[in-house]
Order: structure tokens, then sequence, then C-alpha cells
């Protein structure tokens, strides 16, 4: 026992000793914060991934009962998540960028018909559905060769 108090202190130390440490200087001297290169191309998998993550909570949320707690709390997820996504995708890649204004392009698309279904307005649902699932297949026509989110392949059949 004593053994292996001695060398969980040893490691602790050793560990510690190995440590960042954050009061070191940057060499250049400066202190200005690292400019990040956004990337030129957005690769096919990651336009699924964002799809996905743009749709599944929506298709999920419009197809529960309407008003009920479930829906609303898919629909209110699904808007976070468009958020998040739009973020990401101006942080990593330039939105003049036919892809990225196309999938943030629907992204406001899905958020705005979720706000609809939310605000009880159940009526224009079906034409905001046909509307994102235009966007959506414009997107995986041009740039995934008809490929389309695991969950909009799953809605379809």
């Amino acid at each position: 026992m004593k053994k292996l108090l001695v060398l969980l202190v040893f490691l602790s130390l050793v560990l510690s000793a190995c440590g960042d440490n954050s009061d070191d200087v940057d060499a250049s001297g400066d202190d200005a914060e690292e400019v990040t290169e956004k990337q030129s191309e957005m690769t096919e998998k990651a336009t699924l991934n964002y799809l996905e993550q743009i749709t599944y909570r929506y298709l999920k949320g419009s197809d529960l009962e309407n008003g009920s707690f479930e829906q609303k709390s898919e629909l209110n997820a699904a808007m976070a998540r468009c958020d998040a996504i739009v973020e990401e995708i101006e942080e990593k890649y330039s939105v003049e960028d036919p892809l990225p204004s196309k999938i943030i392009n629907l992204s406001k698309k899905v958020k705005d018909a979720s706000q609809e279904i939310l605000d009880g307005n159940y009526e224009t649902n079906y034409d905001n559905a046909v509307l994102i699932g235009e966007e959506l297949g414009e997107i995986s026509k041009t740039y995934l060769d008809g490929e389309l989110p695991p969950t909009a392949k799953f809605m379809i059949n």
C-alpha cells in the first residue's frame, strides 16, 4: 500500500512538471490571436453531416403531434442547432462560396418553418416542408451525387 502511495505521488510530480506553463512568453513577442484561415472547400462528408444536423430535429419534430411538448422540444432544439451550424460554417468557410451559402439558406428555412409550427401556424407546414425538401434536393443533386442525409432518406422511404 505504501509503495502504491509513493508511486502515485511520484507520478503526480512528474505529470505536473510536464504540464503546460501558461506564463511562457510568446517567442515572437506578439500577444495577437492566431488567425485561422478559412477552408476553401467543404467535403462531401462535412456537407452531409451539416445537412443531417440541420434537418434531423425538424423532421422528427414535424412528425410529432402538433402542439405537444415533445414537438416543441424538438423544434426548439432544431432552431438552436441551425444557429450553431450557421455559426460554425461562417467560422470555417467563406459564405460567398455557393455551397456554404446554400446550407446557411437551408438552415434559415428550417429555422423559420420550425418557428411557424411553434407559433401554431400549422397551415404552412406542408408548403414549408416542400421548400425545405426542394432546397435539400438541390444541394444533394449538385454537391452529393443525389445522396441524402440518413434521416431524410428514412422519412422518404
